[in-house]
């Protein structure tokens, strides 16, 4: 994951961009990217570690190796976004107490709205997901 915006200004648009980069030119991609709650909250169904949105993205990286995909708006902070392999979690599924997920974790970002998130909920999540390379919480 290159670039995205995890809340722009203004009211929340109904799908976002998400640049993607590493691939080689003329490459296709198949892949998915999902958020998972990091905020502290009282709903047990949206406790963090839950995985809240996923979407399969394919494409094929431009001459930059780069790829641009269109997916529905994530939630506003605090939250991780993962690009994985295309078998991801359902929504639903909690990486910190439902066990690891299965697939290969290309990417992961977490994007806090407090230090308390961060400190807390951000890292358990980064710990649930194995650390994975080139991650940044």
């Amino acid at each position: 994951i290159s670039e995205f915006q995890p809340n722009p200004p203004g009211g929340d648009p109904p799908m976002m961009d998400i640049e993607l980069s590493g691939g080689s030119p003329g490459e296709d991609f198949n892949g998915c990217i999902w958020s998972i709650e990091g905020d502290v909250v009282t709903n047990p169904s949206l406790k963090a570690g839950t995985v809240e949105r996923r979407t399969i993205v394919t494409g094929t990286f431009d001459a930059n190796g780069l790829l641009v995909v269109t997916i529905p708006d994530l939630e506003n902070p605090s939250f991780t976004i993962v690009l994985s392999d295309p078998s991801c979690p359902a929504v639903g599924f909690n990486v910190i107490d439902d066990g690891p997920f299965g697939g290969e974790i290309y990417d992961a970002i977490g994007v806090p709205d407090s230090s308390a998130d961060r400190a807390g909920n951000l890292l358990a999540i980064r710990t649930a997901l194995g650390n994975p390379p080139g991650t940044d919480f």
